[in-house]
């Protein structure tokens, strides 16, 4: 048995199957983050909005209601040390933040010191 929802309107009746109506809900996704790196206390920006996403060792959640995997492009920043950028795909595969929270992809950086 096929389950349907019917909806009035005026006089038009409008047939929409329920799995249809349950997916136009506004679902989340969730992942999680964990930034370390060699040498500790290194500044983790989100290149996309310039945003400082926190100081080395940090875990972060990023949410979205439309995409189940985010690219990452991130700047680390460490005064003595050389800049530098790395890109990643984060899998958004949770439905809800404590969940992400507690499996977070780890991300590991190490930073060369510049030349005196």
């Amino acid at each position: 048995m096929r389950s349907v929802m019917r909806l009035q309107r005026g006089a038009k009746r409008i047939v929409v199957p329920a799995f249809l109506v349950l997916l136009s809900g506004c679902s989340s996704y969730y992942g999680a983050v964990s930034f370390k790196s060699t040498p500790e206390g290194v500044s983790v920006y989100d290149m996309e909005d310039g945003s400082v996403i926190g100081v080395t060792p940090v875990d972060y959640v990023w949410r979205s209601e439309e995409a189940r995997r985010k690219y990452m492009h991130v700047r680390l920043h460490k005064p003595g040390y050389r800049d530098s950028v790395k890109a990643f795909w984060l899998a958004l595969d949770y439905n809800s933040a404590s969940d992400a929270e507690a499996n977070p992809q780890p991300v590991h950086f190490e930073l060369n010191k510049t030349a005196d």
